[in-house]
């Protein structure tokens, strides 16, 4: 038999839930390729500038994701533009409670263990010798700009100056290790 002869199709049922006397339809399955867009988005999002994941950043986002792929609730690109305080509106209306216990149980459970999963993923592969390698050559271009810079602004007087100062300064020894090779 081929798969095609069984007529399978995505399921697309709907809960509805009342908020306010108004019908929210929650999804009871997101596509795959949905799902991953929700742990990128909420990933790329919480990730701050030194690569460590800010928590509550990644707890907004990830809750934001899932309530705009898995409801009918619509938002405005000036609603969506500053995403704590639509967060904070959502939360403290319980919002995002009467969503997840709208979801199929597994499906948020699935989600957001996923989510902790690829987190620990990155960071253990930030940390890994390949993840500081590939950090070393992105920032390349940046640290030999900045050391350029150094040695464009070198004074050799001013170095023999400190040198003078740090031989002082160790009881008037010299310091060999100190002076650069010219």
């Amino acid at each position: 038999m081929l798969f095609k002869d069984l007529n399978l199709q995505i399921k697309d049922e709907e809960k509805v839930i009342k908020i306010n006397d108004k019908e929210i339809h929650i999804k009871k399955y997101l596509p795959v390729s949905e799902k991953l867009d929700i742990i990128d988005i909420a990933l790329q999002k919480a990730q701050e500038a030194d690569g460590w994941y800010n928590e509550l950043k990644l707890e907004i986002y990830f809750n934001l994701n899932i309530l705009y792929s898995y409801t009918d609730l619509e938002f405005s690109d000036e609603e969506r533009a500053n995403p704590e305080e639509l967060y904070d509106i959502l939360e403290s209306n319980k919002i995002f409670e009467y969503i997840i216990a709208g979801l199929e149980k597994s499906e948020y459970e699935y989600l957001y263990s996923y989510l902790k999963a690829v987190k620990e993923d990155r960071i253990s592969h930030s940390n890994s010798a390949a993840g500081v390698i590939k950090t070393l050559i992105q920032d390349l271009p940046k640290n030999a700009s900045a050391a350029n810079e150094i040695l464009n602004s070198f004074d050799p007087e001013k170095f023999k100056e400190l040198k003078n100062f740090a031989e002082a300064a160790n009881g008037n020894r010299p310091i060999p290790q100190l002076m650069p090779k010219v």
